[in-house]
């Protein structure tokens, strides 16, 4: 993966689980490559613009979608699930 991948997209993770739960999101940023990171306090979160191997590609010109990542608490694994408007 590389800043010139057309897999990007836009996730938030709460304050809560940045102070809660930092393993959870280690894992998380992991998976990606961060372009930008932006402090929403109104939300109580942070909003993350990132390249992931697990987002869908993205033609230039196109809004980028919001993921929300999954966790399995079976296997542990992470996974992004992407929000439709």
């Amino acid at each position: 993966m590389n800043i010139n991948s057309t897999r990007r997209g836009v996730f938030r993770l709460s304050m809560d689980t940045l102070r809660d739960d930092p393993d959870a999101a280690r894992k998380i940023m992991g998976e990606c490559l961060i372009l930008r990171a932006e402090g929403l306090l109104m939300l109580g979160a942070v909003e993350y613009h990132a390249i992931c191997a697990q987002f869908d590609e993205v033609e230039q010109g196109f809004v980028i979608p919001e993921y929300v990542w999954v966790s399995n608490s079976v296997t542990g694994e992470i996974t992004a699930e992407r929000v439709e408007p």
